[in-house]
């Protein structure tokens, strides 16, 4: 049997090494430490990106240096950059994530029609997020996919793509105890099953069955302090094939989510 090679390691964040303060005219270096050097895929994506990056935050360079990313500006504002900068780092991760499972899985089918919602908050707040749902959607293949916010008793809907007809009201509050996403609260893991009936918990769970679903993706929502805020999910009334890739790239929607939720997680979401 032929050996497939381990994919390239797409990095995360862990720690900065951030200037101390200094004249504002004064160019200082902000270094995101990686957890591994990222592969070709990953530096190709910075290289298309970065132009973007510098325009929109004011920075002289950004390149990557080993386990070291390195951006270049003023002292007030590399210092100022740091979120933008994780957000940044899960964007080109998403991307590198989106071409691959396109490879894997072909141009998907075209998409008919569709009820999109999102909460009028959530879309000031949280940059792309129609745009993000409708990708989830794209690259799994399963027709409803939402963002949610949840406590310690309901899941309240922030946003919707559903071209499922899956019948969800914009806001909709449902009793945490009767969805799978309470169980992602508890144990603060990624829940995903292509087909219910194989799961060994979730074969005999009565809630596919009562939400008309055979395969789920649940992705915990978490905040620095290691509370959950909310889910992405996506699931669909068949069986679908869910990949590694897949998982990673909802994993990564969800931490930039939460770096831009993270300073307004205490004020409540109104329902628009």
């Amino acid at each position: 049997m032929p050996h497939t090679p381990p994919m390239p390691h797409l990095p995360l964040i862990v720690g900065f090494e951030v200037p101390g303060p200094a004249a504002a005219a004064h160019d200082d270096v902000l270094v995101a430490l990686l957890d591994a050097a990222p592969g070709a895929d990953w530096l190709t994506q910075l290289s298309k990106h970065a132009a973007d990056f510098k325009l929109r935050h004011g920075l002289k360079d950004v390149r990557c240096v080993g386990r070291h990313l390195c951006l270049v500006g003023p002292n007030q504002i590399v210092r100022g950059v740091v979120s933008a900068v994780r957000g940044f780092v899960d964007h080109l991760t998403i991307q590198v994530l989106a071409a691959r499972i396109r490879r894997e899985r072909g141009t998907p089918a075209q998409a008919g029609q569709a009820r999109e919602w999102i909460d009028a908050q959530v879309a000031e707040q949280v940059e792309g997020v129609p745009q993000m749902l409708r990708a989830i959607h794209d690259l799994t293949g399963m027709r409803f996919t939402a963002l949610s916010q949840v406590d310690q008793t309901h899941w309240n809907a922030l946003a919707f793509y559903d071209q499922l007809d899956f019948g969800m009201a914009p806001g909709q509050k449902l009793e945490l105890e009767v969805t799978i996403c309470g169980d992602a609260l508890k144990s603060r893991e990624v829940i995903v099953f292509g087909a219910a009936a194989d799961h060994p918990v979730y074969a005999c769970s009565p809630l596919p069955a009562l939400y008309g679903f055979k395969s789920y993706i649940s992705v915990p929502i978490l905040l620095e302090d290691d509370t959950v805020f909310g889910t992405v999910c996506a699931l669909d009334a068949e069986a679908r094939t869910v990949t590694p890739d897949m998982i990673q790239l909802i994993r990564a929607y969800a931490r930039r989510i939460a770096s831009q939720v993270e300073p307004a997680a205490d004020r409540p979401v109104q329902a628009g």
